[in-house]
Formats: structure tokens, C-alpha cells, sequence
């Protein structure tokens, strides 16, 4: 674990989210008097274990609408984070912390929760792809990435191309 990294209590928490009301009003574009409520946000669980990185996919997510419910540096705190906040989707890293390794993560919250995950990662290669294809992966993003591809790539994921959520 790097010197930077906050400690795993830190780390393990929901992201506060925003009454239904407010999540409404936010998602209809007004400020809270709307009578027609569009569609409450898509819940990320954020799998990763660089924290730089992880905060800075959490601040995109949320300033594209999405409701980034936790991050997580390994498998304990993911499983921990997808049963208490029922994420819609997963963003999952290969290469996690404590010798986790993403592609069997994501296996297994897909065969254990149907949860579906977005791949990230620097190294992409066709056997990575192949031992993944099990999990149905909703799509592989490479790193580096802008923060315009990080929100497109998972708007498509959550099956919202449009720029509204």
C-alpha cells in the first residue's frame, strides 16, 4: 500500500447520496418544484485500488450524474459495499489490492449477483478479455483516459447514451 493511500476505514464508504426529491429534481433539471421526477441515478461501485485515481473517477462519475456509492481496493470491501448499496454496475480495475484479481472478482459478482462490470485498465490483451468473457463484461476502457471517455464509456455501459440521467 502506498504512503498516500488513507487508511482501509477511510476507504470503505458509501458516498452520500441525495434525498429521492433531490435526486429528481437534479436528474428533471430544476431545483426540487418539478412535478415529473426522471430517472434516479445509476449507482457505480467504483473497484480500485491507486486512490488518486479512484477519487478521480469518483468526482467524474458524480459530476456526469451518476451516483458513485463506494470505492474499493480489494475483494472484502467490494462484496461489503455491493451487499449493503446494491450498485447497478461495477468499474473494476484487473489488478486490485491484496493480491485481488479483478477479472475473478468480476466473476463472481456476476455469477453470484448477476452484476456486470466496466473494465479499466493499462493492459488490455485478448487472454485478459477471454478469462473475463464469463462475466459479461460491460465494456473495457484503457487507461489513460479523459474524463469525457470515463463518462461516456459508462453511460453506454448503464445503456444511457444520451447525455441526461
Amino acid at each position: 500500500m502506498s504512503s498516500l493511500a488513507p487508511a482501509p476505514s477511510a476507504r470503505l464508504r458509501p458516498v452520500p447520496r441525495p434525498s429521492a426529491g433531490l435526486r429528481a429534481a437534479a436528474d428533471a433539471g430544476t431545483c426540487g418544484d418539478s412535478a415529473s421526477a426522471g430517472p434516479l441515478p445509476v449507482k457505480v461501485l467504483v473497484c480500485e485500488d491507486d486512490w488518486l485515481i479512484a477519487s478521480s473517477i469518483e468526482n467524474v462519475l458524480a459530476e456526469a450524474g451518476f451516483a458513485v456509492v463506494g470505492i474499493a481496493a480489494d475483494a472484502d470491501e467490494a462484496l461489503l459495499l455491493l451487499r449493503r448499496e446494491r450498485p447497478d454496475l461495477v468499474l473494476m480495475d484487473i489488478q486490485l489490492q491484496n493480491g485481488t484479481n479483478g477479472i475473478d472478482l468480476a466473476r463472481q459478482l456476476f455469477d453470484r449477483f448477476a452484476l456486470r462490470s466496466l473494465f479499466v485498465s493499462g493492459n488490455v490483451n485478448d487472454a485478459a478479455r477471454l478469462t473475463a468473457a464469463p462475466a459479461q463484461p460491460l465494456g473495457w476502457l484503457h487507461k489513460p483516459f479523459s474524463d469525457d471517455e470515463l463518462a461516456a464509456a459508462v453511460r453506454a455501459a448503464a445503456g444511457r447514451d444520451d447525455d441526461r440521467h
